[in-house]
Formats: C-alpha cells, sequence, structure tokens
C-alpha cells in the first residue's frame, strides 16, 4: 500500500483559472497494484447537464469538467466525465495507472476539487 498523496485543481482552494486545457496528472502505482482516488471536495462550472460521450471530440462541452481514464495515456478507456458538482467520488483503476484531463473555458470559475490518491493492492 503506498502513501497517501493529494491532487488538486490549479490554485485550490481559490478559483481555478480560465480556459485551462491540461493532462493534470497520470497517476501510476506499482506492479500489482491499483490506484484509489477520492474526490473530498468538487466543485466546477455548473448550470448544464454533464453529458457522458463527447464523439471522441476533445473539449465538445460548453463548460469546465474532469475527465477521468483508466490508464497512463489520453487514449486510454474513458472511465467518466464530470462537471458541476457532479463529483466522482471514490475511482478505483483496473490497472495500475489513471489519466486526469481537466478543461475550463472562459465563462464561469469555481473552487476546482481535491482528491487524496493511493496504490492498492489489486
Amino acid at each position: 500500500k503506498g502513501s497517501l498523496q493529494i491532487i488538486t485543481s490549479p490554485e485550490y482552494p481559490e478559483n481555478y483559472p480560465d480556459n485551462i486545457d491540461m493532462c493534470m496528472s497520470v497517476i501510476s502505482a506499482g506492479a500489482g497494484e491499483q490506484v484509489q482516488l477520492v474526490f473530498k471536495e468538487f466543485a466546477l462550472q455548473s448550470g448544464y447537464p454533464c453529458p457522458r460521450k463527447c464523439n471522441g471530440q476533445r473539449n465538445c462541452l460548453p463548460y469546465d469538467y474532469v475527465e477521468i481514464k483508466d490508464g497512463d495515456s489520453a487514449s486510454a478507456p474513458l472511465i467518466g466525465r464530470y462537471c458541476g458538482d457532479d463529483s466522482p467520488g471514490i475511482i478505483t483503476s483496473q490497472n495500475g495507472a489513471l489519466y486526469l484531463d481537466f478543461y475550463s473555458n472562459g465563462n464561469k470559475r469555481a473552487a476546482g476539487f481535491t482528491a487524496p490518491f493511493e496504490a492498492i493492492e489489486q
């Protein structure tokens, strides 16, 4: 079992900046381990429904979101796309890595998120 670490949105707990389009992190575990990520706080731009499909397009949503993939690259399988106060909750990788992408447009800003993570045995 690994040590607990924390990932946050830029400038958390202050509002994150406008116009972010970045891979926040690739979280990796050792051989025979999974990554468990627990969103404790989650507040992104709200006011819109958060569809789970973008037909393969990046940044297709008209608002801010976090995208989580099961693997170590942008081409890994999508676990989910989360926005508003629709917290991902607890996410556990099927393999040894999670890929997080964060996008914000230039409209509204919010506090963002904080999520501790650690490696756990499979």
